[in-house]
């Protein structure tokens, strides 16, 4: 089967990944053609990714696969749960069925896709089943399911250690004092008597609270803005967020919406609240909420003046976080609201970072 496949795509002159079945050692097929790629194993997402179209027997792990990613199907079932399989593609209008055949004959497409189906006519069907996938919970969310009914009852809440031994005071203040102000912040110092009656001083940062959003296309990339970073002095990746500035007000979801119209040009038809966070809350008592956003559309930024050197780009999951892990993007609060994302997803049970 692997040389015919090889065969194939030599004669047809088309880029392929050829894979080899069961992980067998892809070295005795020898030199291969410049066109043919030869793995033991490649990723089923890997492939769907850059796929334009997929042909299979109608197998869940592939069907479902290919759906949650958006590429049409042309499914030729065999047996067990294919058929339905193939059914439910048709019905969708993601794809279409083709009886097979034992010989020769040309192969038979079943309605109501008809030969018309390609990814053009089936572009909004897909994006809606994308879209519909995308919000079912994924495997390992109902393995941990499956094992919390299997516990034993709880109150529901999480179990905190004990503070044996610690007694729990309320740090008083006894005098607050305005430090230094200026339009972004302001600093006070709080003079405190500590449960054993110990006294001392904490400085606190006060700042408006922000908003943060993540950009995703229909296609699963992150828009992501690097800008010049002071304090740090470097530039680095982010998402867009930031805070109201001047007489500008409204709740976090329009700060959000107004953020990422501002620093990418983007409005979002849909937003989803994932989470808020204190991100400094050791010296600073501001909040950001953060949002994920969808369904964008491209539009015109509207930068402000400290603002007029960013860039922004489009980037894979992967390649995000390949980025933390060179700091390209050393952001606390764009990779706190990342783990929101995860949370919201349910992509955290057992899955290795």
């Amino acid at each position: 089967m692997v040389s015919r496949s090889q065969a194939a795509c030599t004669e047809r002159r088309c880029g392929r990944w050829l894979t080899c079945p069961c992980g067998t050692d892809p070295e005795p097929l020898g030199p291969l053609p410049g066109n043919v790629h030869a793995e033991p194993r490649v990723e089923q997402r890997d492939v769907l990714a850059g796929a334009a179209a997929v042909l299979c027997h109608g197998g869940s792990g592939t069907t479902f696969g290919a759906l949650a990613a958006g590429v049409p199907l042309v499914v030729v079932p065999l047996f067990a749960d294919q058929p339905a399989n193939g059914r439910l593609v048709a019905s969708l209008g993601a794809g279409r069925i083709v009886q097979a055949t034992a010989g020769p004959t040309t192969p038979k497409c079943e309605p109501p896709c008809g030969p018309s189906s390609t990814k053009e006519t089936t572009g909004p069907q897909l994006k809606r089943s994308r879209a519909n996938c995308a919000d079912y919970p994924t495997w390992m969310r109902c393995c941990s399911r499956s094992r919390a009914d299997t516990r034993p009852p709880s109150s529901g809440r999480c179990r905190y250690p004990r503070r044996t031994g610690i007694t729990v005071h309320r740090v008083e203040p006894t005098a607050s004092r305005e430090a230094y102000r200026n339009k972004w912040i302001t600093v006070k110092e709080h003079d405190l008597v500590f449960g054993d009656g110990s006294t001392g001083m904490y400085g606190v940062v006060e700042k408006p609270d922000f908003a943060l959003v993540i950009p995703q296309d229909e296609d699963g990339r992150f828009c992501l803005v690097e800008q010049y970073r002071y304090p740090v002095g470097r530039r680095a990746w982010e998402f867009p967020q930031g805070s109201w500035s001047g007489s500008a007000k409204g709740d976090a979801a329009a700060l959000a919406a107004a953020e990422l119209r501002e620093e990418t040009g983007l409005t979002a038809g849909t937003l989803r609240h994932l989470g808020r966070l204190n991100p400094e809350y050791g010296f600073c008592n501001h909040a950001f909420d953060a949002y994920l956003a969808t369904d964008v559309t491209a539009g015109a930024c509207d930068r402000e003046a400290s603002e007029q050197d960013m860039l922004q780009a489009w980037f894979r999951e992967a390649d995000f976080l390949d980025m933390v892990r060179r700091r390209d993007v050393v952001d606390a609060a764009s990779v706190a609201a990342y783990l929101l994302l995860l949370m919201h997803r349910g992509d955290l049970a057992g899955k290795s970072m």
